[in-house]
């Protein structure tokens, strides 16, 4: 540990003992690291007595301790799966308070970053930013062009200092995890996720990539707009972008704007997420009002792409339908898609995973769509989740947040608003596209690629075997004849393997077609009288097959 990370790690010491943790700087064996003048006048002091680990005393040490630990802090205000509930509430009022770095400072990193003077590429720059974070500020221009632009740049040497930051985070993680042989977090499992974030945010060419997506989808929407990204002057540590002008949707909350511009304003916010999320697969997650701008017109400006959620189809399929549980109090239904969206470890209890669910769920049985909050369900599946081990994939948590943050947007602009019942147009919706032909078409194409890649497997796996029994035989002629009824045998599973699968196939989406009604044969839908019919000639052909079947003894 060189000089530098040595003092980093003392100025983390003092912030836990001067807010009351000094037992755990004693527990994890970190009081050598404290300065003299500390250790001497803890002597005979109560400082490190054990103490409240309360979610307010780790909101203080994070907002102290500043750096890469404020991010994390941040991050793990969006992620109760790794964490308790109660602390990743607390962590939201974490905000960056970092002053922002001098002007001549950011006219160098943009200089170096795009290769030429200032003046060659900007008509004006104003040296004053418009807004600091802990990775970056904003500063506003114009362009040679007229273009009025907001110019992000990112911190002198923050990545240096996050990476420095991320070590000791190893470092006291470790020590943490060694004392504490407890389930309430998983300090490996944090640190590397948040490097993997940290690691993304620190290029800003992803978050541009994300800013063009939403550009482009939003390009000609009434309501919803998204700055353009201007790539010629766009890098790793400097993303130009359209300036634009509005009020943050924060004091428009406090303004008084009509209720009845608040609840359109609210509605044309709700579609536009639901469509990201559901419809998409690629959406905003974190849409807090800060991360809106109220513009003239009544149109709103999304802002800060940094985190988003990408859901693929399959992902897309299963949290919709654990939403449709949730809207419409399924709890079999939402028993089932967290199963199914969640990473099963090693002895993993399903029967005590559904018992947990049904009883956390059970308060809800009944309950009056109007009277039902979605953030209370989802949290609770959140916390079910992680008592049962059940490791949800980090963009699963991304939709669930995103979810919680939206109703908690929509309760700020209406008392009234509930997510639930505003979200049952959007289900209906997604019933019905579930048994479009177009729908179906791409889960049979995905459901015969899976089965397919299975197949290729197959034959591999017979083939290893029967060079296996081949070398066998040529060790040991006495086994020649058994590695011939053997290799014969194999030859047979791995074909009646194959057309069981295929049969399997067919029966799985024949019955997901029995719903649609869009071509009918015999009362019955057309698609799945075609596919079981399909099936049972398969079936007969593979009976025939066993009939005929040589026996062993006649092989002999």
């Amino acid at each position: 540990m060189g000089r530098k990370d040595l003092k980093r790690l003392r100025q983390i010491t003092v912030i836990l003992l001067e807010n009351e943790l000094g037992f755990l700087v004693d527990k994890i064996k970190l009081k050598k690291h404290l300065p003299l003048s500390h250790k001497i006048s803890s002597i005979g002091s109560d400082k490190f007595k054990k103490n409240d680990l309360g979610p307010k005393r780790i909101l203080k040490v994070f907002e102290e301790v500043g750096g890469a630990f404020l991010k994390l802090g941040q991050l793990l205000s969006l992620r109760p799966d790794l964490i308790p509930e109660e602390y990743s509430e607390a962590l939201k009022e974490l905000r960056d308070h970092i002053p922002s770095f001098s002007g001549e400072e950011a006219k160098q990193i943009v200089e170096e970053q795009l290769g030429k003077p200032l003046n060659q590429i900007f008509k004006k720059f104003d040296m004053e930013p418009v807004a600091s974070a802990s990775v970056s500020q904003v500063h506003h221009a114009i362009l040679k062009n007229g273009k009025e632009v907001a110019v992000k740049v990112q911190r002198p040497d923050v990545s240096d200092k996050f990476n420095q930051d991320i070590a000791l985070m190893r470092t006291i993680g470790k020590l943490i995890e060694r004392k504490y042989k407890t389930k309430f977090f998983n300090a490996n499992e944090i640190v590397g996720e948040f490097e993997r974030y940290t690691h993304q945010e620190l290029d800003f060419l992803n978050e541009a990539k994300n800013i063009q997506h939403f550009y482009d989808v939003f390009k000609d929407n009434k309501f919803i707009v998204v700055p353009q990204v201007y790539w010629d002057y766009t890098t790793s540590k400097v993303i130009v972008m359209e300036f634009i002008l509005g009020k943050p949707l924060t004091d428009t909350l406090k303004s008084r704007i009509k209720l009845e511009t608040k609840k359109k304003l609210l509605d044309n916010i709700f579609k536009n997420i639901f469509q990201q999320i559901f419809f998409d697969g690629y959406f905003h997650a974190d849409p807090h009002p800060g991360n809106f701008l109220y513009l003239q017109g009544g149109k709103v400006a999304m802002l800060d792409f940094g985190i988003v959620g990408r859901l693929d189809d399959k992902l897309k399929e299963r949290v919709g339908l654990l939403y449709m549980g949730v809207v419409e109090g399924n709890l079999d239904r939402m028993v089932n898609a967290l199963i199914s969206l969640g990473f099963a470890k090693s002895g993993q209890n399903y029967d005590q995973l559904k018992q947990d669910l049904y009883v956390e769920m059970r308060a809800y049985h009944g309950t009056s769509l109007k009277m039902l909050k979605a953030s209370e369900v989802l949290n609770k599946l959140i916390l079910v989740a992680r008592k049962n081990n059940l490791a949800l994939p980090s963009n699963v948590v991304l939709f669930i947040k995103s979810l919680i943050t939206l109703e908690g947007l929509g309760r700020e602009l209406n008392p009234d608003f509930n997510l639930v019942t505003k979200s049952k147009p959007f289900i209906e919706k997604l019933k019905r596209e579930k048994f479009a032909p177009e729908f179906i078409k791409k889960k049979i194409e995905r459901k015969v690629n899976e089965f397919k890649d299975v197949l290729v497997d197959i034959p591999e796996g017979a083939k290893n075997v029967k060079m296996v029994l081949n070398r066998m035989e040529t060790d040991s002629a006495a086994l020649g004849k058994y590695v011939k009824v053997m290799t014969v045998e194999m030859d047979k599973s791995s074909n009646r393997v194959s057309l069981g699968f295929i049969i399997g196939a067919l029966i799985i989406a024949s019955a997901s077609l029995l719903s649609n009604e869009h071509f009918i044969m015999f009362g019955m839908s057309g698609y799945s009288f075609i596919g079981f019919s399909l099936a049972l000639i398969l079936i007969m052909f593979l009976a025939v097959s066993v009939m005929r079947e040589k026996t062993y003894d006649q092989i002999i």
